[in-house]
Order: C-alpha cells, then structure tokens, then sequence
C-alpha cells in the first residue's frame, strides 16, 4: 500500500471512532454532530460566508484516510461522513474523486489499496511487530464494516 506512515493523533482516532459507530448504527455523521460529540476538538464554523463549517475535520478524515493504521474508507459528504460498508461504495467514492481531478488522485488510491488489501493475510502490525499468538492485531485486513448480523453482506 502507498499510504502515509505518520502517526494518527488523539482528536483522528476520536473522529474515526466517533464516525465508526455512528455508521456501526446505520447513521452518517455531520459536522455539528462531531462537535457537539468532541467539542474539546472541533468548533463549529456557523457562518455563512464558509464553504466548511469545520475545516479540521475535512483534514483529519483526509489523514485517516490515508493513514496506514486505518483499514477502512472514511466517505465526505455534503458535511455528512460515513465508513463504507462495502466495495461498491468505496468505489463510487474513488471514482468521484477522480473526476474532480488529478490533484485529489492520492486519496483515490488509497482507497483503490484499502479495497484491494481487504481479506490479505497480514505478518506484521502497524507497529512492525511479528503478529502471533500473543498479538492482539488482526490476521486479516478488514477494509469495510462487516454487516451487523441478520444484514445482508453487499460486496460486489
């Protein structure tokens, strides 16, 4: 995978939490529900004059994205953010980005990786540690939310 090795901080891995289990409960995430949820992160921009109403967050999805500790692909919007629950879905996205333009083509491919990588075996952690039977890191690459139970699966 081509993806960025930087070390997430503590306000990403709350955003993609917080995104996670919204989406885990058949929600998207918008902007005044992420800063009302981590106002010690995010303030909400209320005026009209702003294309974002908190640009931070379209930073730190961007981060996440391309992020190699993060398996899954975090999908803006219309300030709305939701993980993408299958292939189809990812795609639609990365294919999105590629027609905006060639400037946005790392983000595309990070996705296009993240969607390829799902189901590989994995030797070692985001840590570089050995996985074995001690580790707690998966095996497996997990690119998408798996459907609760009772949901049907849509991978394409």
């Amino acid at each position: 995978m081509n993806l960025t090795q930087t070390k997430l901080t503590t306000r990403q891995w709350d955003l993609y939490n917080l995104v996670k289990q919204r989406t885990l409960d058949g929600l998207k995430t918008t902007c005044r529900d992420i800063c009302d949820a981590l106002p010690q992160h995010y303030q909400l921009n209320e005026k009209q004059s702003h294309h974002s109403n908190c640009p931070h967050i379209y930073q730190d999805c961007e981060a996440l994205l391309l992020s190699s500790e993060v398996e899954k692909v975090i999908i803006p919007d219309n300030n709305d953010f939701h993980i993408a629950r299958n292939e189809r879905e990812a795609m639609e996205y990365a294919d999105r980005l590629a027609r905006r333009g060639a400037h946005r083509f790392k983000r595309y491919w990070a996705i296009v990786d993240k969607c390829k990588s799902d189901g590989q075996g994995k030797v070692v952690s985001c840590q570089n540690e050995p996985i074995d039977d001690e580790s707690k890191a998966r095996r497996f690459v997990e690119s998408f939310l798996k459907a609760e139970e009772g949901e049907e699966d849509v991978r394409d």
